[in-house]
């Protein structure tokens, strides 16, 4: 799909294309915009503190933009001073707005949804700036029957505040508790979050078909 190969993107972005339909399709942290031309890629797992979004344009190839998903928001102001995070689950789901307008994205660390917009046609308005942009909207998801307390705000500050006691111990056992926290994570990543639009400004979060809530961005 490099534009500088010329022939070879013509003779493949056909199949390149429907590869990554069928990536989409299979994670829920990847999202093409209603005309193929914007992909978005999200951080499936990573740094509270340093987490993302990376929008690409299709035609050049090239990003265009990074969406700030760190948090939860104030969370270095509030412990003070500089935390070695540990690693955990970032965007469990993204989808880009009908209207091409805007970009949504769910956390299930912290159960949050994330709201970026930035006016009409606004992918055409945006330079090639890289620095994070912050989210136009934030809304905390209630948690649901059956949800597991790991994953809840409430033990977003313990775990961080966990992690920088690791931090003061033995380096040798953080960096080996830290490798098995991300092959556990990579073993148990929850591919079934998705987000669907059922109005302009109304977004449907889903886990294994069931609708968890309707909310209004």
């Amino acid at each position: 799909m490099d534009p500088s190969n010329s022939t070879m993107r013509r003779s493949c972005l056909q199949s390149s294309m429907t590869a990554l339909k069928e990536v989409v399709r299979v994670y829920p942290m990847v999202a093409l915009n209603e005309t193929s031309t914007r992909l978005a890629v999200g951080d499936a797992i990573g740094e509270i503190s340093n987490t993302g979004i990376q929008v690409y344009d299709m035609q050049s190839m090239s990003k265009i933009k990074v969406l700030d998903a760190s948090g939860p928001p104030g969370l270095p102001s509030l412990l003070g001073g500089t935390l070695e995070m540990g690693i955990t689950t970032a965007i469990s789901a993204l989808s880009f707005s009908p209207d091409g307008e805007g970009l949504v994205a769910f956390s299930e660390n912290g159960l949050m949804i994330r709201w970026w917009s930035l006016g009409s046609m606004w992918w055409e308005k945006l330079s090639r700036n890289l620095v994070p942009v912050q989210c136009t909207k934030l809304i905390f998801v209630p948690p649901w029957e059956g949800f597991s307390p790991n994953s809840t705000r409430s033990s977003i500050m313990a775990s961080v505040l966990h992690d920088d006691g690791e931090a003061n111990s033995q380096g040798n056992n953080k960096a080996a508790n830290d490798s098995d926290r991300l092959k556990l994570l990579i073993q148990n990543l929850d591919l079934s979050y998705r987000l669907e639009w059922v109005d302009v400004r109304k977004v449907k979060l889903s886990q294994h078909s069931r609708e968890l809530g309707i909310f209004q961005l």
